[in-house]
């Protein structure tokens, strides 16, 4: 640069100024990439100003879609008037050999004021006569001008994505004082020009050092608002000596200006091609692809056996019209189709499931999320979800690691606090800031808003309210505490008991096969039996009925009621021996041909399984005989079948498998950037669960206490920017107590009052270790803690193309020791267009 050019830089505030402005750190709020076009080859280099049109500006200062200056002769200017432009600066043209260009500038003898040349040049350009004498100022390609500007650009943008925001005053910039050699410069850009730009923390950071593509770039931000003040304020708006020295400097930087103008002629060429081809002017359509494939490598399900050996392939797929018809609002219609099945019919246990797979996955094509998202007023947002539902929708999750499947954490139980799950349907969510540092979210979904039938609807069916306050001093550290409160609703994650309806429902599809048992006579008829006769087998002798002396057993018999007096001999069982008249409790055996000594008196219906006979004269006795015996009763189908039969083999069933349940839940959840490179955070939530109904006789009414947590590590741009590797450790929904017990009768069979009905409860008991499981499982709480450790790595190969590898493990799964472990990998890729 020439001695005179540098020397009139430095005296003018407002080329100072631009120097300033235009640091590597803060070109890229001033020259984004909507305003740098490609334009080859180079047609002209004569740049128009035109002071017609309107240019947005906003908050943060950008190139205008109209370049401003172009090159011009190198003129002496005098001040206050110019005169006589005659000189001519030849510029090489060609990309392959030297031309020389000449900029005819027409020649005057009258007095013109700078403002007026430089109007001048606006509505004349110049005309270029081209010569084949070399020159002593090279043009650069006009491919590599842009190429330096655009590596610029993408530079600043990628290693500072803040946007910069638009300075009033000079005194806003925390790392400017007064002593500055520039201070003077930096106030005359600022509250003369409006011409200048500070980062979001309030710092300007002008120790950097620039190109003269990102001067360039400056410079033609500030020659836009140098027109935008002519235009609107007049002449007077803008002082001489700076139309001067500006003058100056376009020659200078003519090549660079030259680019920008090529580049921006081709976006509004692009822009309106697009306007005229575009599907929508107010919806646009972006998408998600994943393909996943997972697998067991090893462990047992929640009954112990054998899970491993199992690999899947499969899909999930989002299209989502984004639609605003305000700038401020957002209509959303997600369609989605399934194609990867969870593992839980596999393993019997929410535990280790992905957070990309779903349940009965068909690759149907469904709406799967519709809401609408709008302000009421500049702290308030309300979002009306008419399908698909979510807590996220209208609260954050502050989980660093949320990427609903597609991105973050592969599992559901490592996405978010298992709590927010419970929240999901249709309704309505309110998102309020409170100040700077607070934001309280209220919510209300329900889970079958649409069906008018009993038990379904907004209120009648299941459902979740939420309340949520979330405390953010800082960008870098958020805690939050949740409340919800629900209706038949489930996480689906961790233990079976965690989520007794789905616990039920999974033992209730369980096969089982009885085979033949008895079945009692119907037709019982009271039949009044004396001394000297026999009493059959099978004949019931009712409650409160006195055995006369000398009822004698044909064979051996524990009876199911104690004998007060004893006997009048000594009998043995195994090693004990009961004297002589020494009461006999109940379940003692009496050897065959055993004479009773005394009347003993029945506490209870007595079905006899041996006969007995009457030996003492004038003695008598009433039972109830059966009838003609019916034929063995026998079953094989599902668990849940049977259980909803009225009986079998007349043993009373006819139970109620939808139980409903209403929960509480409270959450913790916070996350903490410690830097850029790791992010610490994790949640605690606690539920407790109540039955209300008992399932005719099913179960008993009572609570469940479930608690969950985890520790969440987070390594953004970990080998690379875009990079993200994760590592969660934590416990999945676990039950600390239960109170619920099951029906007694399927517990203990030989506790029922009707002692014929012992051998059909005994063979349901026996063939059914399914129900064995669920009798086991309400009457005690998980024994045992099942750990989940989760570790990922997200790897960007594209802007739109992510590939993550990740291993689960599931300690003890069903929260029972015995269970060998399960370990599942996973291999995501991603596409988001």
């Amino acid at each position: 640069m020439s001695i005179t050019w540098w020397n009139s830089w430095l005296t003018s505030p407002v080329i100072l100024g631009v120097a300033l402005f235009v640091s590597d750190s803060v070109i890229c709020g001033v020259a984004s990439e909507a305003a740098i076009a490609h334009r080859s080859p180079l047609q002209e280099t004569i740049l128009d100003v035109k002071t017609e049109g309107k240019h947005p500006t906003g908050n943060n200062l950008v190139v205008s879609t109209t370049p401003v200056l172009a090159t011009i002769s190198a003129t002496t200017l005098e001040e206050p008037s110019v005169a006589d432009i005659e000189e001519m600066i030849p510029i090489i043209m060609s990309e392959d050999k030297s031309v020389v260009v000449d900029i005819e500038v027409p020649k005057t003898t009258d007095v013109v004021k700078p403002e007026q040349q430089l109007k001048s040049l606006i509505t004349t350009p110049p005309k270029m006569v081209v010569e084949s004498s070399p020159t002593s100022v090279l043009l650069p390609k006009d491919a590599d001008v842009l190429e330096q500007i655009e590596s610029y650009t993408n530079e600043t943008n990628e290693n500072n994505p803040d946007s910069l925001d638009q300075v009033t005053n000079v005194s806003q910039l925390r790392d400017v004082s007064p002593g500055d050699w520039a201070f003077e410069a930096l106030r005359s850009l600022v509250e003369r020009y409006g011409c200048i730009a500070g980062y979001p923390d309030g710092t300007y950071r002008g120790n950097r050092s620039l190109t003269r593509y990102e001067f360039a770039a400056g410079l033609n931000a500030c020659l836009q608002q140098i027109e935008r003040l002519i235009s609107s304020s007049g002449e007077e708006s803008v002082r001489r000596e700076d139309l001067v020295t500006l003058q100056r400097i376009i020659g200078e930087f003519a090549p660079e200006l030259a680019a920008l103008r090529g580049r921006v002629d081709g976006i509004e060429e692009r822009t309106n091609e697009l306007e005229l081809t575009q599907f929508s002017t107010t919806t646009k359509l972006d998408g998600e692809a994943i393909f996943g494939v997972a697998g067991i490598a090893s462990g047992d399900d929640i009954f112990g056996e054998s899970a491993d050996n199992v690999w899947i392939f499969g899909s999930r797929a989002r299209l989502n019209l984004e639609t605003s018809f305000t700038g401020r609002d957002l209509l959303r219609t997600r369609l989605q189709a399934v194609g990867l099945e969870t593992f839980t019919p596999r393993t019997q246990t929410f535990e280790g499931n992905l957070a990309f797979a779903g349940e009965d996955a068909n690759n149907n094509v469904e709406i799967d999320a519709l809401l609408y998202s709008f302000p009421i007023s500049s702290s308030t947002q309300v979002v009306l979800m008419a399908n698909g539902g979510a807590a996220d929708d209208f609260a954050s999750t502050v989980n660093f690691l949320d990427g609903d499947g597609g991105f973050g954490a592969l599992t559901r139980f490592g996405t978010r606090n298992p709590i927010y799950y419970l929240v999901e349907g249709s309704g309505i969510g309110i998102r309020q800031q409170l100040g700077k540092t607070f934001e309280l979210s209220l919510g209300y979904l329900a889970g079958d808003a649409g069906n008018p039938a009993s038990g379904g609807g907004l209120f009648n069916g299941p459902y979740g309210a939420m309340a949520q306050l979330v405390y953010k001093p800082s960008d870098r550290f958020q805690i939050g505490l949740t409340y919800i409160n629900s209706y038949n609703r489930e996480t689906l994650t961790g233990s079976p008991l965690s989520n007794p309806q789905s616990l039920i429902r999974t033992l209730a599809g369980q096969p089982i096969s009885t085979g033949d048992v008895p079945q009692p006579a119907p037709g019982i008829v009271p039949t009044t039996f004396f001394a000297g006769q026999q009493v059959p087998t099978g004949s019931t002798i009712p409650a409160n009925t006195t055995l006369p002396p000398g009822t004698q057993l044909t064979a051996s018999l524990a009876l199911p009621f104690p004998l007060p007096d004893g006997l009048p001999f000594p009998i043995t069982v195994g090693f004990i021996t009961f004297p002589p008249g020494t009461p006999i409790p109940a379940g003692v055996p009496i050897p065959a041909g055993t004479s009773l000594p005394n009347a003993t008196p029945i506490p209870q219906d007595f079905v006899l399984p041996v006969p007995i006979s009457l030996t003492t004269p004038g003695t008598s006795l009433t039972a109830l005989v059966p009838g003609t015996p019916l034929p063995p009763d026998n079953f094989t189908g599902t668990l849940g079948d049977l259980l909803q039969r009225p009986d079998f083999a007349g043993f009373p069933l006819g139970f109620d498998l939808n139980i409903p349940i209403i929960s509480n839940s409270y959450g913790l959840q916070f996350s903490w950037q410690a830097s850029d490179r790791f992010v610490l955070g994790g949640w605690v939530g606690y539920t407790n669960t109540s039955t209300l109904s008992t399932g005719n006789g099913l179960l008993s009414r009572g609570s469940i206490d479930t608690i969950n947590g985890a520790i969440t590590l987070a390594f953004p741009d970990l080998g690379k920017q875009g990079n993200l590797a994760g590592i969660i450790v934590g416990v999945e929904p676990t039950v600390l107590n239960s109170d619920i017990e099951v029906n007694q009768n399927l517990v203990n069979p030989a506790s029922i009052n009707n002692p014929a009905l012992i051998p059909a409860g005994l063979a349901l008991l026996n063939s059914s270790p399914r129900l064995r499981q669920l009798i086991n499982t309400f009457d005690n709480p998980d024994p045992d803690v099942s750990l989940h450790v989760e570790a990922f790595y997200q790897m960007k190969v594209t802007d739109n193309i992510f590939i993550t590898p990740g291993i689960i493990w599931i300690t003890a799964p069903g929260s029972l020791a015995g269970n060998a472990d399960l370990v599942i990998g996973t291999l995501r890729t991603t596409f988001r267009f």
